[in-house]
């Protein structure tokens, strides 16, 4: 059995700046939450353009960014993701299915630059 369940609230003129999904289509269960910085202009400017001329548009101008997610796994965990203005994450908080939680903090590239606990060496 599969289901799956979205709700969001879109921006007047834009796209989603808030978003619930629900996913039970695969083994265990996916429940994210989803908050969304939108670009400044209306998306009835690109709807207005021939599809051809879509991709130039989306190219040249602002695209949404996630700045925070919350969710649980499939496998049990538990996460919480703070990202900067660009969308790239750069704390993460997780409970994994087993108890054990982390703290992280990211750089711009991704890569953890400090965490709690300190990974064992």
């Amino acid at each position: 059995m599969s289901r799956y369940g979205p709700l969001s609230f879109d921006r007047y003129d834009q796209d989603q700046t808030f978003r619930l999904d629900d996913d039970q289509s695969k083994p265990g269960q996916m429940t994210r939450l989803a908050f969304i910085d939108e670009p400044n202009w209306p998306m009835t400017d690109v709807r207005k353009l021939p599809r051809g001329q879509w991709p130039h548009f989306l190219r040249t101008h602002p695209r949404s960014k996630p700045r925070l997610t919350m969710e649980t796994a499939p496998d049990g965990a538990v996460f919480l993701a703070l990202k900067d203005k660009q969308g790239r994450t750069r704390i993460v908080l997780k409970v994994g299915p087993h108890g054990n939680s982390v703290i992280q903090l990211l750089g711009i590239n991704g890569k953890v630059i400090a965490q709690l606990p300190r990974p064992r060496t």
